[in-house]
C-alpha cells in the first residue's frame, strides 16, 4: 500500500435524474394531448355543432384540435425542451383557470374529450397535478442534443404534425354540415343540416317539405318551435307556449306548433294535436339538424314573418308585427 490519505471507497448516491422524469412525464402529457384531440377529431366529424354560429362550434374547435397535435407531437419529439416545457406549462395552467370556472359554475362537462362527459373537476385535479409535475421535474440543462440531431427530430416532427393534422382537418371538413335553399332543398347529400332563421323572414318557410304533415303550416297563421328534448331552455319555454296556444288562437287566430329537431324518443309525445290545440310534429329523422334551439318563427300562409333563435319571446312580441 502506497503512503497517503487512505482512500474512501464509500459510494456517494447520486441525486435523482430530473431530465429523466421529465422525458416520461412529456410522453405521457402528449399522449392526453392526442388521445384528447383524437377524441374532439372525433365528434367535430360526427355530430351537428349545437349552435348556429360555425366559428365557435366548429372552426375554433378545430383550431384547438390542430394546437393540441402540433403540442403532442412536440412532446414526443423532445426538440427545445426548455421551450416545450414552459410552453405545456403555460397551457395547463390555462386549463386550470377554465375548468375551474367550469366547475363553479357547475357545468356537466368541461367539454375536452370530445363528446365524452368528464366532470369539470376532475379534469381540474388532473391538470392541476400536471402542472404540478412540470414544475416538479423540468427539463436538466445541459441535455440538448447535438444541433444536427435536433434538426432531424425537428423536421421528423414536423412531417407527424402534417401527416395528423391533414388527416383531423379532413375528418372535421368531411362533417360539415349541408344548408337548406331558399326552395326548401337540403344543399348535398350531407347528414347534418345548418339552419339559419335569421335568413328566413320574408320567405317561404323552408321546413314544410321536411316534415310529415308540414303542409298544414303553409295555411293560415302559425307560431312554430323548433325544440330538443334535452334543451334546458325548451323545457322551459315549452309549458309556457302550450298555455299560450289557446290565447292566440283566440286573439290572433293562429295556431301552435312543436317541431321536435331529433329523433323521437321511444313513448315520447304522438304527433298530431294535442288537448291544448298544440300540433306536434317531427323534422325529417333521416337528417341531424341543428340550430340554437328553441327557434320560434311566426308564418303567414307559408312565408316566414319573423324568426327568433335561441329565444322564446312572449306572444305580443310573436305576433305584434315582423321582427
Amino acid at each position: 500500500m502506497t503512503g497517503g490519505e487512505p482512500t474512501n471507497h464509500a459510494t456517494t448516491r447520486r441525486p435523482p435524474d430530473a431530465g429523466r422524469g421529465y422525458d416520461i412525464l412529456r410522453l405521457l402529457v402528449a399522449a392526453v394531448l392526442l388521445v384528447a384531440a383524437g377524441m374532439e377529431t372525433y365528434r367535430l366529424a360526427t355530430e351537428p355543432p349545437t349552435r348556429g354560429d360555425l366559428f365557435l362550434t366548429r372552426w375554433a374547435p378545430a383550431g384547438w384540435v390542430e394546437a393540441e397535435i402540433f403540442l403532442g407531437v412536440w412532446l414526443v419529439t423532445g426538440v427545445y425542451r426548455r421551450a416545450g416545457w414552459a410552453v405545456v406549462l403555460a397551457c395547463f395552467g390555462t386549463f386550470c383557470g377554465v375548468t375551474l370556472a367550469k366547475g363553479l359554475r357547475g357545468e356537466a362537462s368541461c367539454g375536452c374529450f370530445g363528446a365524452v362527459p368528464v366532470n369539470p373537476w376532475y379534469t381540474f385535479v388532473l391538470d392541476a397535478a400536471v402542472v404540478t409535475a412540470l414544475l416538479t421535474f423540468r427539463p436538466k440543462p445541459g441535455r440538448n442534443e447535438g444541433a444536427a440531431r435536433a434538426r432531424w427530430r425537428a423536421i421528423e416532427g414536423l412531417g407527424a404534425f402534417v401527416v395528423l393534422g391533414a388527416a383531423a382537418g379532413l375528418g372535421i371538413a368531411s362533417g360539415s354540415p349541408e344548408r337548406v335553399t331558399q326552395d326548401g332543398q337540403v344543399s348535398g347529400p350531407g347528414r347534418m343540416v345548418l339552419l339559419r332563421p335569421q335568413e328566413w323572414p320574408g320567405k317561404g318557410f323552408p321546413l314544410l317539405t321536411h316534415m310529415e304533415g308540414g303542409g298544414e303550416l303553409a295555411r293560415g297563421r302559425w307560431v312554430v318551435m323548433l325544440f330538443r328534448k334535452n334543451c334546458l331552455s325548451c323545457r322551459e319555454a315549452m309549458p309556457r307556449y302550450r298555455t299560450m296556444a289557446r290565447a292566440i288562437r283566440q286573439r290572433y287566430g293562429a295556431g301552435m306548433a312543436m317541431v321536435e329537431l331529433a329523433r323521437p324518443e321511444p313513448g315520447s309525445r304522438p304527433r298530431g294535436a294535442d288537448a291544448d290545440g298544440v300540433v306536434w310534429l317531427e323534422l325529417d329523422p333521416g337528417r341531424e339538424w341543428f340550430v340554437t334551439s328553441p327557434t320560434v318563427a311566426v308564418l303567414s300562409e307559408g312565408v316566414v314573418e319573423a324568426a327568433w333563435e335561441g329565444a322564446a319571446p312572449e306572444a305580443d312580441t310573436l305576433l305584434g308585427g315582423p321582427k
